[in-house]
């Protein structure tokens, strides 16, 4: 069985019940980025996990469809000169109603990219899809 490598420049499509989002594979440098913040001490594991989610949302969320604004236009992202997500973005995209299933897919691909999300009790999550995209957005 092959194992699947996945480039930064790689893309995967998440749908989250209606709402559709695309993530990138997180770089060695903003998996420290994240990693930083959920870390042992002595044994013990010292973690924010607000700011660790603020960290992915920020590196891997690249754009989103199937949300509006509270006046019915559709909601857009905000990126910065290096292409992460603005604060802004990030404080909107944490106050969403799928924030919960938001949180578990983050958390879920921070190290790899799974065939499915599973829920905390290890079943999986069907309301939650994911399909890999090359960088030109060809389904793999």
């Amino acid at each position: 069985m092959a194992i699947t490598v996945y480039r930064s420049t790689d893309r995967i499509k998440i749908k989250i019940h209606d709402v559709e989002l695309i993530v990138k594979p997180l770089s060695y440098f903003e998996k420290s980025q994240v990693e930083g913040i959920l870390f042992k001490e002595g044994g013990v594991i010292r973690e924010n996990s607000i700011l660790a989610l603020a960290k992915l949302i920020k590196y891997s969320i690249k754009e989103i469809s199937g949300v509006n604004n509270l006046d019915g236009t559709p909601y857009q992202l905000s990126f910065d000169a290096d292409g992460s997500l603005l604060e802004s973005s990030i404080d909107e995209l944490m106050n969403m109603g799928i924030s919960n299933d938001l949180t578990i897919v983050l958390f879920g691909i921070r190290n790899s990219i799974p065939n499915e999300i599973v829920g905390v009790d290890g079943t999986p999550l069907k309301h939650i899809q994911i399909t890999p995209f090359d960088g030109s957005g060809k389904k793999k």
